[in-house]
C-alpha cells in the first residue's frame, strides 16, 4: 500500500475503518474515491455538492480504538509539529453543535440560516411542519465551525539549520522522498550573491527502485521559487549520476520564463546545478568521517561515484572518496590516502589489478609477487574501473601502476 499511496496517505489506513476522498476540478464535475481493499477502489460521480470552487477533501471514518485523534489538543499538537516541515498553511476548525431559539415563518425555516456574522459559518438542521403553518418559539440546531488553530507555513529550509533537530529533518525526508527509511545523511545550506538560493539535500541509506532504470521518471530535487512549488522531475538541475540524491531547493532567481532545452544555457541555472554537484561532493566527503556510514554509502552507491570521477577525473575530491579492497585491508576498504600512508619508503607506484572478481585477483601470481616484495595492491574488480584508470595518473604525486607481468618484471629488474 505504501508503494501506492505513498507514506503520507497510507497513514490514514491503519487508524480508520473507511476513507473516502472527494475531489473536484474547478470546470469539472465532483468525484469520490472510496478503497474497497487494499488492492480494489471505485470512482463514481458525487452529487453531494460539498466542494463548490474545487479543491479534495478526504474523510476519514476513523476506527473506535483510534477515537482519540479527534481529541482537539491532539490534533493541535500533530499540526504544530508537522507546520515546521510543510510548505502549505494549515488550520483546525472543529464543528460545535448548539440550539438557537428562533421565531420564523416555516417558509423561511425551509432555506439555510447564515448568521451576521460570515466567518461563524452557521449551519442549520431545521424541524418542518407538515403543513407549512407559523410555528412560535421554535428551537433550531445549528453547527459552528470555530477556527481552533491556524498554522502559517514554516519550511524548513528557511530556517536556521542550528534550531533543525534530527528528528524535524527525518520527518522532512520521509515526506519528502516516501521512503519510510531514515536518511543516511544531511546537508543544509544556503548560498548568497548575486543567485541566491536555500537548499537541503539528503542521502537515503539505499538506492531507491528504478534508480538505474533508465525508462523511469524519477523524482529528482523539487525546486520552488520564493517558496512556491515549482516542480520535482527537473532531471537536469543536478547531474543524473547524483539522481539519488533527494532534496529541496527555494531560489529568487530561477529562470521561470525558459524552455525546458534552452536551461542548460542559462547562467543562473548552471550556478544552481554547478553548486548543487559541488555540494554533493562535500556531503560525501563529510560522510567519509563516519567509517559505519560510509560503508553503507558505498555500498549503495560506489558505481555513482566512479561515474562522478569518470566526467571530473581531475577532482581530488572525488577520487578520495574512491574505496577499494587490498592485499592489506582485509574484509575492510581501504582509501587511496590511507594506501600512500602506507607505502614504504622509496615506492613511487599505487599498484592495482584489475579483474572479474575480488577472489579471482587476489590469487594472481603477480599479485603473489607484489605481495613477496612488500607491496600492497589494490582490487579493483568492477568494470568501470577500467575506465577510471585509465583516466587516473596519479594521486598525491604516486603514479598509479597496474600488476602485470611488465609491471612484476620491472620490479625484479630494479
Amino acid at each position: 500500500m505504501v508503494r501506492h499511496f505513498g507514506v503520507g496517505f497510507y497513514s490514514v489506513f491503519p487508524v480508520s475503518k473507511r476513507v473516502a476522498v472527494c475531489s473536484k476540478h474547478q470546470d469539472d464535475n465532483q468525484y469520490k474515491w472510496e478503497p474497497e481493499s487494499c488492492e480494489k477502489f471505485t470512482v463514481k460521480a458525487d452529487d453531494s455538492g460539498t466542494i463548490h470552487c474545487g479543491g479534495t477533501d478526504i474523510t476519514l471514518y476513523l476506527k473506535d480504538d483510534q477515537l482519540a485523534f479527534l481529541e482537539e489538543d491532539r490534533l493541535k499538537n500533530l499540526i504544530i509539529q508537522h507546520a515546521k516541515i510543510i510548505s502549505y498553511p494549515m488550520s483546525l476548525y472543529i464543528i460545535e453543535r448548539t440550539e438557537k431559539e428562533i421565531d420564523y415563518d416555516v417558509k423561511h425555516l425551509i432555506k439555510t440560516f447564515d448568521d451576521s456574522i460570515p466567518e461563524d459559518n452557521w449551519t442549520a438542521f431545521f424541524p418542518i411542519t407538515p403543513y407549512g403553518e407559523t410555528t412560535k418559539d421554535m428551537k433550531m440546531k445549528v453547527r459552528k465551525n470555530r477556527l481552533s488553530l491556524s498554522m502559517k507555513p514554516d519550511p524548513i529550509w528557511l530556517r536556521n539549520p542550528q534550531d533543525i533537530t534530527n528528528e524535524e529533518y527525518a520527518a522532512f525526508c520521509k515526506s519528502l522522498t516516501k521512503d519510510m527509511e531514515e536518511h543516511l545523511a544531511v546537508k543544509h545550506f544556503s548560498i548568497e550573491g548575486q543567485v541566491k538560493f536555500k537548499c537541503i539535500l539528503f542521502v537515503p541509506k539505499k538506492a531507491s527502485f528504478g534508480l538505474y532504470d533508465t525508462g523511469k521518471k524519477l523524482e529528482y530535487i523539487r525546486l520552488y521559487v520564493q517558496n512556491v512549488f515549482v516542480m520535482d522531475n527537473n532531471h537536469e538541475l543536478i547531474p543524473e549520476r547524483l539522481s539519488f540524491v533527494k532534496g529541496i531547493v527555494d531560489t529568487d532567481n530561477y529562470p521561470l520564463d525558459s524552455p525546458p532545452e534552452a536551461l542548460h544555457q542559462d547562467k543562473t541555472f548552471n550556478f544552481i546545478r554547478h553548486n548543487l554537484a559541488n555540494k554533493c561532493i562535500e556531503l560525501f566527503s563529510e560522510m567519509a568521517e563516519n567509517q559505519d556510514d560510509y560503508k553503507l554509502f558505498y555500498e549503495a552507491f560506489s558505481d555513482n561515484i566512479k561515474l562522478c570521477l569518470h566526467e571530473d577525473c581531475s577532482n581530488k575530491k572525488i577520487t578520495e572518496l574512491l574505496r577499494y579492497h587490498s592485499t592489506e585491508s582485509g574484509d575492510e576498504l581501504t582509501s587511496l590516502k590511507d594506501y600512500v600512508t602506507r607505502m614504504e619508503g622509496g615506492q613511487s607506484d599505487i599498484y592495482y589489478i584489475v579483474g572479474e572478481s575480488k577472489k579471482a585477483v587476489e590469487n594472481s601470481p603477480f599479485v603473489d609477487t607484489l605481495k613477496t616484495m612488500g607491496y600492497e595492491v589494490l582490487f579493483m574488480v568492477d568494470t568501470i574501473d577500467t575506465l577510471i584508470m585509465d583516466q587516473l595518473n596519479e594521486f598525491e604525486g604516486k603514479n598509479f601502476q597496474s600488476a602485470n607481468q611488465e609491471s612484476v618484471k620491472k620490479m625484479k629488474l630494479g
